[in-house]
């Protein structure tokens, strides 16, 4: 539920500062109900390097780190600094409690002082300065303490394609997960109008705003009365207008009985008022989409790429012994024995993430073990780039030449899928593993 005016207390313990309301009960359903991240054969095992490319307030961070335990590490990046203020703070509070937790679903809250060895936060300047360093051990010592290796290291940066050091972001303090390098407000509008919509269909029956992370219903009343003042009578209109009963018992009455004038009248009343209704619900998700899209602003931040948060963190392929061998994928090298660079990036960056993709050296496109991202597909040919880009092969394959490679992974383990909550719209979710 909600306790104060901008934390939340999670179902597992966390208390969780957030930026925009609406994206709390969204994020953390996506990411530790529904496991968003755990489908179609990917996961992340014990000691796994995690990469989080758009780490909003660090609900994923936080899910990544117990997955990862305390043997792996989270790299995560968020470019607004509001945003990445409360990532830091969330991090900070609760890792100690994911790690302490492993086999239970009550993380509690710890202080800074506590998880000083647990976290590394850079601000903007800093982190700019970390990942771009032409000595990455002289960057590694910015996020290590008294000689310890951090388990979750949190940059205030974005990440794109390394042809500029920075770039300008329109931020939605309002919907804040729809913040992006590269505003669309067509698509964006849309996209938060079918969410938006979708939400309001699945409130629950009660009149109440219940309370969030509850049963079904509570939460489907919370996370409407979320979204705006006008949700709750949006969704109630929206149910009246989808109700069943007269206009779906009508022909079969009429069969059986002769209906009066005041049945008739009856019905026809109900018919109109259902349109009324209809068209009243339409207005309310274009004054929910107007509001949570309203406010904007626009912020100048530092661009790195997923490369030099490899090259700096020290992140390279380790051959495993004989022992290990054994199960173990190959990724286009003539050593099919390999461990990976990253286990597991993730991409949420509201139509930047080819640019991400492309930003990623081809020396490490084939160290990547799973891809999880976010796609938007706006001028139809987008979703497929990125689906060319993740399935043609690795430089080192032979049949590539240089400046060509792709990321290697086959075709029969890339899933492309549409969310629920967006259904028709231009936005998708792919998987790749090894």
């Amino acid at each position: 539920m909600f306790e104060r005016g901008d934390v939340a207390l999670l179902p597992n313990g966390a208390r969780m500062r957030f930026v925009s309301r609406p994206d709390v009960q969204f994020l953390y359903d996506e990411i530790f109900v529904d496991e968003c991240y755990a489908k179609h054969g990917l996961e992340i095992r014990e000691g796994a390097t995690v990469i989080d490319v758009g780490g909003n307030i660090g609900m994923f961070a936080l899910y990544a780190a117990r997955k990862a335990g305390t043997s792996g590490r989270v790299f995560a990046m968020e470019p607004i600094p509001k945003t990445f203020a409360a990532l830091r703070e969330n991090v900070t509070n609760n890792v100690e409690g994911f790690f302490s937790s492993s086999s239970s679903s009550s993380p509690t809250s710890r202080g800074a002082d506590d998880d000083v060895r647990r976290v590394a936060c850079l601000d903007a300047k800093e982190a700019a300065a970390a990942l771009r360093a032409r000595n990455p051990s002289r960057a590694r010592k910015k996020t290590n303490d008294e000689g310890s290796t951090p388990n979750v290291v949190a940059y205030n940066v974005g990440v794109s394609d390394g042809l500029s050091n920075a770039a300008t972001f329109t931020f939605y303090p309002r919907a804040a997960g729809w913040s992006s390098l590269a505003p669309d407000d067509a698509e964006t509008r849309d996209n938060v109008s079918r969410f938006a919509r979708r939400r309001l269909s699945l409130r629950g029956d009660g009149d109440g705003d219940g309370d969030a992370f509850g049963d079904s219903a509570s939460k489907a009343n919370a996370s409407t009365a979320a979204l705006h003042p006008l949700a709750s009578l949006g969704a109630k209109l929206l149910a009246f207008a989808d109700g069943g009963g007269d206009d779906d018992d009508a022909s079969t009455t009429r069969k059986k009985n002769a209906l009066n004038v005041a049945d008739a009248l009856r019905r026809g009343f109900v018919r109109v008022a259902r349109r009324v209704a209809r068209l009243a619900f339409s207005l309310a998700v274009s004054l929910v989409t107007a509001y949570l899209l309203g406010g904007k602003i626009t912020r100048e931040c530092p661009l790195v790429t997923v490369s030099d948060v490899i090259r700096a963190n020290g992140l390279r392929v380790e051959y495993p012994s004989r022992d290990e061998k054994e199960g173990l994928s190959s990724v286009s090298t003539d050593d099919d024995s390999r461990h990976y660079a990253v286990d597991f990036l993730k991409i949420d960056v509201e139509r930047g993430e080819l640019a991400a993709l492309r930003g990623i050296d081809e020396e490490h496109r084939g160290s990547i073990k799973q891809i999880a991202m976010e796609v938007h597909d706006g001028d139809g040919d987008g979703l497929q780039t990125v689906l060319d880009l993740l399935t043609a092969p690795t430089r080192v394959d032979e049949r590539v030449g240089s400046g060509a490679g792709g990321f290697g992974f086959d075709k029969a383990r890339v899933v492309a899928e549409q969310p629920d909550e967006l259904l028709g719209g231009t936005l998708w979710n792919v998987y790749a593993r090894r």
